[in-house]
Order: C-alpha cells, then sequence, then structure tokens
C-alpha cells in the first residue's frame, strides 16, 4: 500500500489552468502545462509501441497522447493517488486506445500490464509523469522494474512459441492416437490424502536424495520430467512422472530408460516418441492456455472429456499443479533451486548437468535476486518466469498452507512455508501407517471398438478434407494477387474475391486444430507490416498487398504441413483398426 499524499491546487500564470502539487512536487509547468505536455509527448512517444504513463496529474500528458496515438498502439496510465479518483473521471478523454488505472501496489500493476503487453510485439514505453518518481520513488522503481521483467518474459514466451510451434503441433496430432485409448487426468483427481513430494532437478536436490529414498512406499513422489534420470541413477522409482515438453531434447532424457512400469501424466503437446514408446499406463492433459476453439475439438476428436490444466514455465510448474488436484495432503517442492545454486545447471546425473561460465552469465542476461537464505543467488529469466507461475499459484489457491518449499537452496519463493525437508518428512510423513501409496490401481487402459476407431478416422478424414481446402483457397489468393494491374490501389474485382476467399477462410480456422502454425504468423504479420511515419498511398498499398501474400503464404505453407501430420495420424488409426479385424 502506498501512502496518500494530501493534494494542493494553484493555477498555470499563463492561462489560469489548475496544477496540482503534491509533496511539495508540482506535477505540471506552473506557466504553461499544455506546451510542456506537447513536448514530453513528443520527446516520449514511440510508434508501434504500448506506452505506460506512471502518474495521471491533471490529465496534460495523457490528452496530449490522446492527439498524438494510432490504433496501433495504446497507453495505459498509471495512478498511485486514490484522492485523484474524481479528477480523473471529470478530465479523462474518452478514447479507447487509453485505459486509466489507480494502483497501490505493483502486483495490482502486473495484472493489468499482462493483459495488454500480448497485444504489442514490439514492446513497452515506461514514461514516468514529472516529479511522480519523487512522490512515489518506491512504488514508481517497482512498476518499472516489473514493466521490464514482464516485456523481457513475454519476449520469451514469443520465442519459444516461434521455436516450439512445429514441433507442439505435430506432438499434438500424433499423440490424439493415445489419447484416444488413454484415461484422462481427471481419474486421479483427489484419490490420495498421502503427502506428495515434487521432485525437480535443481543443483540442490543432490543432498535430498537419502532421505528421499526412505519416504518413496509412504509418499506420492511425482517427478519433474528430465529429473527421472538423477532419481533412476539412484535407484529410486517415482510413482508418477510429468512430461509436457515437445522438443527432441525432452525425448532424448527417456529414449535410452524402462519407465513402463513408472505412470505417465502427459501433455498433448509432449514429444510424440516418449508416449509411443511407453508401454505402461498414462493419463493425459491439455495446458489450459491452448485456444478454446482448439480445445473444443480435441473433446469432439476424442468424443470424451479432455481435462485441462493450469500453464506454467516449466514442467515442475505442471507437476504441482497436478498434485494439487491429486491429493489433499501436504505437499512439498524439493531440487525446485531456479537458480544456478553453486555456478551448476542441474543436480547429478541430469543429462545436461555442466557448471556455467562467465559466458554463460553474459549471453542467458543472468542476475541476483533472493534465495532461499536470504542470500543472493545467481537466476535468469527463464527461472524468473517459472518463479512467478509458483508464486501466482499460492496467491489464488485458497489451501496455500499445505504447499512447503523444502528445496534448502536457490531462490525464496513467496507463499511457500520453508523448511527443511527432514523436518517435513518427521511431521507429515506417518511410517507407522500401513497403508503404501499405489497409483495403477486408479487407471485401467479405456479398450475403444473397432466401430469407435473408424468413427475416430471418419474425424481425421474430414479435417484433412478442410485443410487442404484452406492450402487451396490461399493459392487461389496468392495467384489472384499477382493478377492485380495497378502498383498503387486493389481492382474492384480483385477485393470482391479476397473478400470472398477470406470469409471462406475464417469459417475453416475459426474452429481448427492447427492454432500452434497460426500464432508465428500472426506475430511475423503484426511485427514486419506496421505502417511508416508519413505513408504514403503508394506505399500504404505496397504494405497491404506484401502482408496480404505473406499472410495467405503463411496459412497455406501452415494448412499443407497440418495436412501431413493428419494424414501420418490417419495412418496410425489405419493400423490400429486393421491389427483389430485379424485378431
Amino acid at each position: 500500500m502506498v501512502e496518500q499524499v494530501n493534494i494542493e491546487t494553484i493555477y498555470s500564470k499563463r492561462e489560469g489552468l489548475p496544477v496540482f502539487k503534491m509533496a511539495g512536487y508540482l506535477l505540471h509547468s506552473k506557466y504553461d502545462p499544455i506546451k510542456e505536455a506537447e513536448v514530453y509527448v513528443e520527446k516520449h512517444y514511440k510508434k508501434h509501441h504500448l506506452h505506460i504513463l506512471f502518474g495521471y496529474g491533471n490529465g496534460y500528458i495523457v490528452q496530449q497522447f490522446a492527439k498524438k496515438i494510432t490504433s496501433d498502439e495504446f497507453l495505459l496510465v498509471v495512478e498511485p493517488n486514490r484522492a485523484l479518483e474524481k479528477d480523473i473521471q471529470s478530465t479523462h478523454v474518452n478514447n479507447e486506445r487509453i485505459k486509466v488505472a489507480v494502483i497501490e501496489h505493483v502486483d495490482e500493476f502486473e495484472a493489468i500490464l499482462q493483459v495488454f503487453i500480448k497485444r504489442f510485439p514490439q514492446g513497452a514505453q515506461f514514461i514516468i509523469s514529472p516529479n511522480y518518481d519523487k512522490i512515489y520513488s518506491e512504488l514508481c522503481k517497482q512498476c518499472f522494474k516489473k514493466a521490464k521483467d514482464v516485456v523481457f518474459m513475454e519476449k520469451i514466451n514469443r520465442n519459444t512459441f516461434n521455436f516450439f510451434a512445429h514441433d507442439w503441433q505435430k506432438n499434438y496430432l500424433f499423440n490424439l492416437v493415445h489419447a484416444f485409448e488413454d484415461e484422462g487426468l481427471q481419474v486421479l483427481e483427489k484419490q490420495f490424502d498421502a503427502p506428495a513430494i515434487i521432485v525437480a532437478g535443481g543443483p540442490s536436490l543432490t543432498k535430498q536424495l537419502p532421505l528421499l529414498e526412505q519416504v518413496r512406499e509412504k509418499a506420492l513422489i511425482i517427478c519433474a520430467g528430465s529429473t527421472i534420470n538423477t532419481l533412476l541413477a539412484h535407484h529410486i522409482k517415482p510413482h508418477i512422472v510429468v512430461t509436457i515438453d515437445g522438443g527432441i531434447n525432452n525425448y532424448l532424457h527417456f529414449e535410452s530408460i524402462d519407465m513402463d512400469d513408472i505412470f505417465v501424466i502427459y501433455s498433448l503437446l509432449v514429444h510424440h516418441q516418449i508416449i509411443d514408446e511407453h508401454k505402461g499406463k498414462r493419463a493425459f492433459f491439455i495446458p489450459n492456455n491452448m485456444d478454446y476453439d482448439m480445445a473444443s475439438l480435441t473433446t469432439q476428436l476424442l468424443n470424451k472429456h479432455v481435462p485441462s490444466v493450469l500453464s506454467g514455465g516449466s514442467v515442475a510448474n505442471f507437476a504441482l499443479f497436478i498434485a494439487h488436484r491429486l491429493t489433499s495432503g501436504p505437499i512439498c517442492l524439493i531440487g525446485q533451486d531456479l537458480a544456478y545454486t553453486n555456478n551448476q545447471t542441474h543436480a547429478q546425473h541430469n543429462r545436461f548437468y555442466r557448471e556455467i561460465s562467465e559466458e554463460d552469465k553474459k549471453q542467458r542476461g543472468m542476475f541476483y535476486t533472493e534465495g532461499y537464505f536470504g542470500d543472493e543467488v545467481l537466476t535468469d529469466y527463464g527461472f524468473y518466469s517459472m518463479k512467478t507461475s509458483f508464486e501466482q499459484f499460492a496467491s489464488f489457491v485458497d489451501d496455500s498452507n499445505r504447499l512447503f518449499n523444502c528445496t534448502e537452496g536457490g531462490v525464496r519463493l513467496e507463499g511457500y512455508k520453508q523448511i527443511p525437508f527432514k523436518q517435513f518428512i518427521e511431521k507429515y510423513i506417518r511410517f507407522d501407517d500401513g497403508r503404501t501409496v499405489f497409483v495403477d490401481q486408479f487407471v485401467q487402459p479405456q479398450k475403444r471398438s473397432q466401430e469407435e476407431w473408424e468413427v475416430f478416422l471418419e474425424r481425421i478424414e474430414r479435417e484433412i478434407e478442410k485443410y487442404q481446402e484452406v492450402a487451396d483457397i490461399c493459392k487461389k489468393a496468392i495467384r489472384l494477387l499477382g493478377k492485380n494491374r495497378s502498383n498503387q490501389y486493389f481492382d474492384e474485382h480483385i477485393l470482391k474475391k479476397l473478400n470472398k476467399y477470406d470469409r471462406k477462410l475464417d469459417e475453416q480456422l475459426k474452429t481448427g486444430i492447427m492454432q500452434y502454425l497460426l500464432m508465428p504468423i500472426v506475430y511475423h504479420i503484426l511485427c514486419e507490416f506496421l505502417p511508416s511515419e508519413n505513408e504514403t498511398k503508394k506505399e500504404m498499398f505496397h504494405r497491404v498487398y506484401h502482408r496480404s501474400k505473406a499472410l495467405y503464404g503463411g496459412v497455406e505453407k501452415a494448412a499443407s504441413e497440418t495436412v501431413f501430420y493428419l494424414s501420418e495420424l490417419r495412418k496410425r488409426i489405419k493400423e490400429k483398426i486393421a491389427n483389430m479385424k485379424g485378431e
């Protein structure tokens, strides 16, 4: 909470306009606040960006921004003084490209910023109204740092999406053949009351392994992805492995190990070969940030409930969210450093264990943050995103009192009780309880009939036809663009045909399953075809022409790729049906 500052009002010498004074500081020029605002906006305005203005004042800067910003930009105004709310309501210009928020805590600012930042791939411009950094020094610093962090993490998320889009699309479609028979995660919900231990692969895990080995039969041990190598190297078999990553490196963690006797909970986006090769019991889910229409279509294709899990920055985030749904008992994290403890990347025996160098620190933009023991520990923005996911989860569940961080190293996680792992075991694990933790008893593989498989095949064949049509429409649109005779405007008959094609594409794509391939195309179009300053009609034509060509070309390529993956899925389904006929 910020301290509310009393407000005085003086009047400008030139036109007698009101100027607020807070804590002895003027918020605008006492001579000509409008002229000052014009110069201020001209200096700080940045084309195609989200503008964040810390401090509303009398609204003169906001009014000048209203004259300047275009449909490609937005102004988010943050005002810390709640006493200004009435003045804001009376002076604020009615502009859909401007939002004013009165906030007293940086968390409020972050929640609002998260909504807007995704619309602006070019980034954000943080602007401080005159003297607000002196009046609200601490909150201003916090908001500036938070804006920097959110923008950077959004950039990381976008780069991750672009990098993995093709993998996610392929894995999603290939994994449908397994999900058709596997149970959804919901069959395990609230089936346990035992303590759960989430095992991540941070450097601090090594010292916890002897204790972990002792409690295997009395606690639900959930392994986060690649940590399986470390556990098996120490002869510790977890009850559950959670795996989500779609890249080849994730598959390499699993390719040489036998874990058919370990229960696997997997995302439909996980590398498909992990699931292809696992012969044991499984349950699946989709991340809750999957496009709504894509999630709905998944339910239709599989003809059963498709559970979703809150998304996070790492497999350990997912493992925690899943554990919270599976057990009513206390949940502890170990090996969750989210930092380069002792200059190490992972626990020993992890496939990618290594020590970091000074060059690593520079390349990854590493920085120091508060550690588990109140010390300073080295982390980076990838880890920081995961830390944020853990802390946000603790802030909105109503039983965060059963969340413990027993890593004994790495970063400090707000909202989690910090106790040594040994103390957690002594307090919550009952060795005198005759029960033993089992998972397999709750899940029996579904046996789908030949008729059900044939109906599934029909659904996939309809999807193939749909995306073949999408690719054909895009090819026609590109050919049509090439027939335009002018280099300054579109022929009317061509525009009519293009509009017709666009309506068909909208209809086909709005309930489609290639959203992971479409998003990078959208990002590319948003970033690369922005209007230039003082754009001429000829320049605008060329921009729109090449933007349209890039869009149709990108969608055509994505549709053709989707047809290829769907055709492979169709082949696998036909093999299933052929095997059933031969039985």
